[in-house]
């Protein structure tokens, strides 16, 4: 899905935080969350993915543009 996505050619989509840095959000602001994400390189336990059929199983929350946070 993600090679048709992008016409074909999917390298370099990945542009993941390093995971210092989603510690320190984390721990200093309370980020439990992921907004863009894939069951293969999520890095906090609940993410919001682009195929939430396939990924929901895995932990996805759905697609971010439906995600409504409380």
């Amino acid at each position: 899905r993600h090679h048709t996505l992008f016409g074909g050619e999917a390298s370099g989509f990945q542009a993941a935080a390093p995971p210092s840095a989603f510690d320190f959000v984390a721990e200093n602001f309370g980020v439990s969350h992921e907004t863009f994400a894939s069951p293969f390189n999520c890095y906090l336990s609940h993410y919001c993915s682009a195929f939430p059929d396939v990924d929901a199983p895995f932990g996805s929350s759905g697609s971010f543009f439906d995600f409504e946070p409380v």
